[in-house]
């Protein structure tokens, strides 16, 4: 499952909280945005991401490129 933060400072919030209160998590800067991962006590995979740069025209046709390709 997964949510937008509304920008670092929310990441960082929620990333404490989620430590204050026992769990593990994983962060990752991919590049284009920055997530944080933990596991709900079901063991379902929560997710909190923001994006840290702009789309380009490029990411564009790129997607376009990629969702076009037969599999």
């Amino acid at each position: 499952v997964a949510f937008a933060a509304r920008d670092l400072d929310d990441i960082e919030t929620r990333k404490k909280r989620w430590l204050e209160h026992g769990h593990d998590v994983v962060e990752i800067d991919h590049g284009f945005c920055v997530s944080i991962y933990t596991l709900d006590p079901s063991r379902i995979l929560v997710e909190f991401c923001v994006d840290t740069a702009p789309y380009t025209a490029a990411d564009r046709a790129r997607a376009l490129q990629v969702l076009s390709q037969d599999a």
